[in-house]
């Protein structure tokens, strides 16, 4: 589809002028105190409702926050926009910190099966049953990921943290019934 320089309006000309995606990435949930980095792409310009027109914004808000992001194409003056939510937890759970001061954070802790995962480096996470067994394996990037046990049973549950340097790092995680 071909769209012309309204942005949106169909038209048999073949300029194209296509409204833009913005796309957002990183750490969009983080506990109360931390900081949130959150980059942009999708346009050639960006103005967010702070005022700010940089591609990478860091956060600290002290409850869940969402801001908006208006980016722009400048070769044909059309934009779109995107709401980023970024969600505080109180974050009850185990942190942790590597050998090389990179951190770790598990919450909540104890769980009904599904937690976060806060890593600040790369790393595979693989996950024990009582028993030994492998129940999950993952790769994790830096950032926050949700992990969901709720199918398996409730018990204790190893998570083994392996980063790309070698490093290792091992937690315990409560899977309890609501």
């Amino acid at each position: 589809m071909v769209f012309d320089a309204d942005c949106g309006q169909t038209s048999s000309s073949n300029v194209a002028n296509l409204i833009p995606v913005i796309n957002a990435s990183g750490n969009l949930g983080i506990c109360t105190g931390q900081s949130s980095t959150v980059n942009v792409s999708g346009a050639n310009s960006y103005s967010w409702n702070n005022g700010s027109t940089l591609t990478t914004q860091v956060f600290t808000p002290s409850v869940t926050t969402s801001y908006t992001i208006l980016g722009s194409n400048t070769n044909n003056n059309c934009s779109g926009s995107s709401i980023i939510t970024v969600t505080v937890g109180t974050c009850l759970g185990i942190e942790s910190t590597m050998k090389n001061n990179s951190r770790l954070n598990v919450f909540p802790n104890p769980n009904s099966g599904i937690f976060n995962i806060s890593v600040e480096q790369p790393a595979i996470l693989i996950i024990y049953n009582s028993m030994g067994q492998i129940v999950l394996e993952k790769k994790l990037f830096v950032d926050t990921a949700q992990i969901d046990l709720s199918d398996f049973s409730n018990g204790i549950y190893f998570l083994h943290f392996v980063t790309n340097d070698g490093e290792k790092t091992s937690v315990k995680v409560l899977k309890q019934s609501d």
